[in-house]
């Protein structure tokens, strides 16, 4: 429940378990292991409640020598066993924590507000609280994080004093850290809320040291969008309003100039968009089974509930999948990405920000005051670029619009730049070239049109030929648009949008489980109609599991918006084994097998078993096992595997009364022992023979051989080149 301890404090931990296929496990047995430094310090039992929750607290041991702990939590579901673990974030003696001042200084005389970032020694977010103190000792404010490891405090420093930040929460850390310097003449910005909301006034709160005349300047993207200029008395705040047009949304840039246009304060903040697009996802059939075909329509509608046409980005994957990445560490959805991920360093725990979560205006106002580009540099682009040549042309990313002048035309004359002139034609003055200090050409001026009596250049035949047919081309497409009643237009690039829909495989059995696919459909780009509709189909594989449907959209007005749905594949009665990775040739496996009885009635379970013939299975195993209704169940099947090297199948088979299920699976088996290779080569300049001695002890199937010859470079260079292309994808 925090992101950091110390020796002796109360870990409190909350687990949310949900089955595959859908529901809660309730009264489910859960076992919590907690280990520090490689040693058990605690281990308690607990249940599972009806909403698939359960909690656990212990304390901290008061000694520990170097803070590597964990905490495990056991889920034991009937038959279904799985473990849940996390990192325990134990600090000794030092957090670093890092203080960014609102507006960017910390000024005598003027109240700041104070942004911190706290992360441990392995950049994880930490959750800390304590005292600013001067360097006297005396306590001058306290703070505390509230989301990510971050937090903010307001506080008015004064002239010539050091201030520290004490931790007393976690326990235990006895480093202070500094906080910036205070400087004596400055100014500060303080917004005054966290968020803004759509359409609403941007309010400020201004202080100058000396007081006069300023500016506050709100721009978006390089762009002013409002401004307003001020006259501060000395040391005194003031609040100032900025109302930009009513679509201006997203992160805003607050700077403060003064009279010589310098800057004397900066921060970001964050207006809400002022426009929503609503994604709704409609499955069917609602209740699936392996193999099936479904369907889903995608309806966009405004924050008003009027269809609009939009473009949807879907996927389709396998829920426990993603479960397997922390939340927090999941990347961020379309609208976060658009409005906020390029205005900061980074972002974890995006799905908190544009949500309804209580957290989330204060979430949003510690990213940017933390993560957020304070501070920016200003210059004068012609005199930097005049100075520094083609270097502050690439450090700008600067791109030179080249007009042409003097390039032959079609169909004879000459026009303007970088072609040919004709030889002895009189050239402007005001069209000369000249070379800059740099050694660039600048441009002087344009040239003026030639004398309509010129002399036309001729025009190969070949590019006459194809120039005529292009403009007979461009020619009749326009005149049939004429006729149609339609407006001029030029033609348009197509744009290719790549689509992944599951399919069936060929011959497939019910009740047959081959194919586990965890993606079952991507789409960068479905199109809803006018009336916000737009449907795609795809089949579900193997997997007796549930599939999230993640959307993500936009329309012509910009508005974002996103949305999520589950697909749940069930069967009546399945079994689920759990494989290795892989196994080492001569191993045993204890492979435990669930099996499920979803019905409401019990049911009498016989498992059987097939391998090739590196697999042997025990004659003696009693594959039987009765189930109740609504329940689950395990059986240890014990699978010796022989020598082989490579993908084995194994093959179970389930019986249950009318019901059956069978799920192969592939795993993968290595050599006994440790690797060896061999590797011989030598130029071609005649016939050459390589000899290789096997060992006796090596068995036949754990060998490979490839052998590759490159006659030329650039059979060398095509290999290489083999290893940076991965066909089909790219």
């Amino acid at each position: 429940m925090r992101k950091a301890y110390g020796p002796g404090d109360t870990v409190s931990a909350v687990l949310n378990a949900t089955r595959a296929e859908g529901g809660a496990p309730k009264g489910a047995k859960v076992t919590a292991v907690a280990r520090i430094d490689g040693a058990e310090v605690w281990r308690g039992e607990t249940r599972v409640d009806a909403e698939g929750n359960c909690s656990v607290s212990f304390d901290l041991p008061k000694q520990i020598e170097t803070g590597v702990g964990s905490l495990s939590l056991v889920i034991e579901d009937g038959g279904v066993v799985e473990t849940a673990s996390k990192t325990l974030p134990i600090l000794l003696q030092q957090i670093p924590i890092s203080f960014s001042p609102e507006g960017g200084d910390l000024v005598a005389g003027l109240e700041c507000g104070l942004y911190f970032e706290a992360l441990t020694p392995w950049g994880d977010p930490a959750d800390v609280s304590g005292e600013i103190r001067d360097a006297a000792g005396n306590r001058v404010a306290d703070f505390s994080t509230t989301h990510e490891g971050r937090g903010s405090l307001k506080f008015t420093p004064a002239a010539d004093t050091e201030y520290f930040a004490h931790i007393t929460n976690p326990k235990g850390i006895t480093v202070a850290a500094p906080l910036p310097k205070v400087l004596k003449e400055g100014a500060s910005l303080r917004a005054a809320q966290p968020v803004y909301g759509a359409g609403e006034a941007l309010g400020f709160n201004v202080a100058s040291s000396k007081g006069g005349a300023c500016k506050l300047v709100l721009s978006q993207r390089e762009t002013e969008v409002a401004a307003q200029k001020l006259d501060l008395k000395a040391g005194e705040s003031a609040l100032v309003s900025l109302t930009p047009a009513t679509d201006i949304d997203g992160v805003l840039r607050a700077t403060l100039f003064d009279a010589d246009d310098k800057p004397l304060a900066e921060r970001l903040v964050f207006r809400k968009p002022q426009r929503e697009l609503n994604i709704e996802i409609v499955a069917s059939p609602e209740n699936a089974v392996p193999g099936d075909k479904v369907e889903l329509t995608i309806r966009t509608t405004t924050s008003k509930g009027e269809p609009v046409s939009a473009t949807v980005g879907l996927t389709v994957t396998d829920d426990a999948v993603l479960q397997m990445i922390e939340k927090r560490q999941q990347a961020p959805r379309l609208p976060v990405m658009a409005l906020l991920e390029n205005e900061v360093d980074h972002i974890e725990d995006a799905h908190v920000y544009l949500s309804a979560d209580p957290k989330a205006a204060a979430g949003i106002d510690l990213l940017m005051g933390t993560q957020g580009w304070r501070r920016f540099s200003y210059l004068n682009a012609d005199e930097f670029m005049k100075k520094h040549g083609d270097k502050a042309k690439r450090a700008l990313a600067f791109r030179e619009e080249v007009k042409p002048r003097s390039a032959v035309g079609l169909g004879g004359g000459v026009g303007g730049g970088g072609g040919v002139r004709r030889a002895g034609a009189p050239q402007p003055e005001d069209a000369r070239n000249d070379v800059n200090e740099d050694g660039a050409l600048e441009a002087q001026g344009e040239a003026p049109p030639e004398p309509n009596n010129a002399p036309p250049v001729e025009e190969p035949a070949e590019e006459k030929a194809a120039s005529k047919v292009h403009r007979d081309a461009e020619e009749a497409e326009m005149a049939d648009d004429k006729i149609a009643g339609a407006p001029m237009r030029r033609r348009q690039a197509m744009v290719a949008i790549r689509e992944y829909a599951h399919q069936l495989r060929e011959g497939r059995q019910a009740g047959d489980r081959k194919d586990f696919t965890e993606t079952l459909y991507w789409n960068a780009g479905v199109k809803t109609n006018e009336r916000g509709e737009a449907k795609v189909s795809f089949f579900l594989s193997d997997s007796v599991t549930s599939f999230r449907v993640m959307a993500d959209g936009f329309n012509e007005a910009g508005a974002l918006g996103q949305s999520d749905a589950l697909i749940t594949s069930r069967k009546p009665f399945y079994l689920e084994p759990k494989l290795p990775l892989e196994v080492t040739a001569g191993d045993v496996v204890m492979l435990p097998v669930s099996l499920v009885n979803s019905t409401s009635g019990g049911m009498k379970v016989v498992l059987e078993a097939t391998g090739g013939e590196a697999i042997s299975l025990p004659e003696n195993f009693n594959g039987e096992l009765e189930l109740k209704s609504d329940s689950r169940g395990r059986l240890l099947l014990p699978v010796r595997v022989g020598r082989a090297n490579g993908m084995l199948t194994l093959t179970l088979d389930g019986k249950a009364g009318a019901f059956s299920d069978r799920v192969t699976r592939e795993f993968a088996v290595k050599p006994l022992g440790f690797p060896m290779s061999y590797t011989a080569g030598g130029m071609m300049d005649k016939p050459q023979a390589i000899t290789v001695t096997i060992p006796e002890d090596v068995h036949r199937s754990s060998i490979t051989t490839s052998a590759r010859v490159y006659p030329t470079p650039a059979a060398n260079l095509m290999a290489a080149m083999e290893t940076l292309i991965r066909a089909p994808y790219g």
